[in-house]
């Protein structure tokens, strides 16, 4: 599913720099689950000591923290 070609929208392609989409797209594709939603949710949180990450999915659930 995540072997094709890649899009990003553009307010993500404006707002957010490409070391981070390019490790966005490597949590995805290193996930260590059965199966992988077609739908990845990433909340980004700047903190005072770096970026915080939160990948999840639906079904089947997964979570992971960065």
């Amino acid at each position: 599913m995540f072997n094709n070609q890649k899009f990003l929208m553009r307010g993500v392609m404006a707002d957010i720099p490409s070391w981070l989409t390019n490790l966005m797209w490597h949590m995805v594709l290193t996930m260590e689950v059965k199966e992988k939603d077609y739908l990845q949710v990433f909340t980004l949180t700047k903190t005072p000591t770096g970026q915080h990450i939160v990948h999840e999915q639906e079904q089947p659930p997964y979570r992971y923290e960065l």
